[in-house]
């Protein structure tokens, strides 16, 4: 069922506005609305990522706070580095830790530093969704509506479709 549950995470983009890349199988991005040039392979926040390689999908909270992004971020959001970085680890908090409380989530890695806490990466196994449309279509109304999403539609960086 592994293919019809990376055409479903595919749907997931295409169909709410989101823009999806090749990097590591595939990543479901908010995209910047304002093009800036940059050598950032990202052009966007990133909510998960579909890994062919990992058999999973997985956040990537350390795109969040790299230098590039903060400098895009304070450019696009017209808001100081202070006010992005208190505000974005925030939003990371209550996105990691709703979407433990979906089934099938469970910390990754060592976690991500942040600037006040240490964020771990979270990860769903494609082997726990095979057979079960209940959880695909929880991940998919969680990508529609969840903390990094809220962040982004109070500066209109992003209008959900």
């Amino acid at each position: 069922m592994k293919i019809e549950i990376e055409e479903f995470a595919l749907s997931i983009c295409k169909s709410h506005g989101f823009r999806s890349n090749s990097y590591s199988g595939f990543s479901c991005i908010i995209p910047d609305n304002l093009i800036l040039n940059t050598s950032q392979k990202i052009r966007g926040l990133v909510l998960w990522v579909f890994s062919r390689k990992h058999q999973r999908f997985e956040t990537q909270f350390q795109h969040y706070k790299t230098a590039d992004r903060i400098k895009r971020m304070v450019t696009i959001l017209k808001i100081d580095s202070i006010s992005y970085k208190i505000q974005i680890e925030k939003a990371v908090i209550k996105y990691s830790e709703s979407l433990l409380e979906l089934n099938g989530f469970h910390k990754i890695g060592n976690g991500v530093k942040f600037w006040e806490s240490t964020i771990f990466n979270i990860a769903c196994d494609f082997s726990y969704l095979n057979n079960n449309l209940d959880s695909l279509l929880r991940i998919e109304e969680f990508t529609q509506n969840n903390p990094i999403i809220d962040f982004c539609v109070s500066y209109n960086h992003f209008d959900i479709e």
